[in-house]
């Protein structure tokens, strides 16, 4: 029998329900999280226990989801925030989205990917040049020193992926799904640090398997990973604020 919005606690007035679920309202006196991890949720919980508000918290999701759903964006990739002030009642927004490449051109594109100048064509997913320059690393950074409570620093904001990375999480089921359909471009992409995002396998009977996606389940680590998410603010001669990954000391 197909659930409807009748067959939900409770069901006094099923056009309350919207979209019918078996789960319960949650509620909560002291601060929520929301996304598609409860690991990557426990997180932002754990910061907003330490003293962190939403804007902490959320750089602390963001982070655990790059370690636990590596399918999504994370420090490769872009970010954007809306942050609501209460005490002000505004709306600010930062933008963390990536530039292209500094010296890349058209010429030097259509040189690569060997097209006539005139010619129409698209620039392949899998090329260096659909990829701009990672821009969420330095929005966490603002995110955090624009936003922030100042009662947490970056590091402990940080600190529960770089834990999920070193000691290992169990594989959430969609995650792995999308894990195992990319199984084939993370082999083409870095064939020399591909295994760097796959679950090492036992030998069977002395024959050396393929390291792959992990399954369901299956506890993954990613100890790389996990030296490359703690960063700092460095400055330029010309004042442009950067930021440089760094390796976990």
């Amino acid at each position: 029998m197909p659930l409807n919005a009748s067959a939900i606690y409770p069901s006094i007035d099923p056009e309350f329900v919207s979209y019918p679920s078996r789960r319960s309202v949650v509620h909560s006196a002291n601060g929520m999280v929301a996304c598609t991890q409860p690991l990557a949720a426990q997180a932002g919980q754990r910061i907003l226990r330490a003293g962190g508000n939403a804007a902490d918290a959320a750089v602390a999701v963001a982070a655990a989801l790059n370690m636990t759903e590596p399918s999504s964006t994370g420090i490769g990739g872009d970010m954007f925030c809306l942050f609501y002030n209460a005490k002000t009642r505004k709306v600010e927004a930062l933008n963390g989205s990536g530039r292209s490449s500094g010296t890349g051109s058209l010429e030097q594109m259509r040189t690569d990917l060997k097209m006539k100048a005139g010619e129409k064509g698209a620039i392949p997913m899998t090329s260096v040049h659909s990829v701009t320059v990672p821009g969420a690393a330095a929005g966490w950074v603002d995110t955090v020193e624009r936003f922030g409570s100042g009662m947490v620093s970056l590091k402990d904001v940080l600190t529960p992926a770089i834990e999920l990375g070193e000691e290992g999480f169990p594989v959430s089921e969609l995650s792995s799904t999308y894990w195992r359909a990319s199984e084939g471009a993370i082999r083409n992409a870095n064939p020399e640090n591909a295994d760097a995002l796959l679950q090492p396998v036992t030998e069977a009977k002395g024959h050396k398997q393929a390291p792959r996606a992990p399954r369901p389940g299956e506890l993954f680590s990613n100890k790389k990973l996990s030296q490359y998410i703690p960063f700092t603010r460095a400055k330029k001669a010309n004042q442009v604020s950067t930021r440089a990954l760094l390796l976990k000391s």
